[in-house]
């Protein structure tokens, strides 16, 4: 295997589940999809990983096999706890799975240094606690600086759900690092929803719409997004 091959394994590792254009993104950049397909079917014939055609004519899914764990903890590339083999998700989380994978692509290109840790890692993390966790968090590496990206479908009740929810989660963020600056930031559906997510909070909470593309796209729309005035 090529440290690509690695890397890739290891980038799979520690998403879970990803879509082949955000392998593409993260391990080869610059790169053909050409490249990247070859990669992926050596990597699926090696049992390695585990393709899904998504609705047999959408996107490739792509996550670690068993074997495909075993190798990136034999070669290092990271410990156990770091390391996700999930079932596929269900159609009615598959959005919101690939919008925070999306998102954790897109805060590696505007925080650099920084490290970003989506929501499963987060909840392996905290575990046995009560603690809230955003569906992203960045912090930087001497930990004065976090960011919380939390991504809105629509299907919560705001005042009775997702609001309450986001209050927890902002207190939890100050008691985390209460010297470090912080910024949470709602990406959500709509005009309508991001304006009456500000009316009910009580501060400290920016939104922002989720991009009209997706794909490729979306990432670099949402890395604009979130370093938008």
């Amino acid at each position: 295997l090529s440290a690509r091959d690695l890397d890739a394994l290891a980038f799979l590792g520690t998403m879970g589940v990803a879509a082949q254009y955000q392998l593409h993104i993260r391990c080869f950049a610059g790169r053909s999809e050409v490249v990247v397909s070859r990669c992926v079917q050596r990597l699926r014939r090696r049992k390695l990983v585990d393709v899904h055609r998504w609705n047999q004519t959408g996107i490739n899914l792509l996550r670690l096999t068993k074997e495909g764990r075993q190798i990136v903890l034999e070669t290092g590339g990271l410990p156990e706890s770091k390391l996700f083999v999930p079932k596929w998700p269900a159609p009615s989380a598959l959005s919101h799975t690939l919008w925070i994978v999306d998102a954790v692509l897109a805060l590696r290109a505007v925080a650099p240094g920084f490290d970003i840790v989506p929501c499963w890692a987060l909840r392996r993390r905290f575990a046995g606690t009560e603690s809230p966790v955003p569906d992203v968090l960045a912090v930087s590496q001497d930990g004065m600086k976090l960011i919380a990206v939390e991504v809105d479908m629509g299907g919560e009740n705001l005042r009775r759900v997702f609001a309450p929810k986001l209050e927890t989660l902002v207190d939890a963020l100050r008691s985390w690092a209460p010297e470090a600056s912080r910024a949470a930031v709602v990406l959500t559906t709509s005009e309508r929803r991001a304006t009456a997510i500000e009316a009910l909070m009580s501060g400290g909470v920016t939104t922002r719409l989720l991009p009209r593309v997706i794909g490729r796209p979306a990432v670099a729309a949402i890395a604009e997004v979130l370093t938008r005035p």
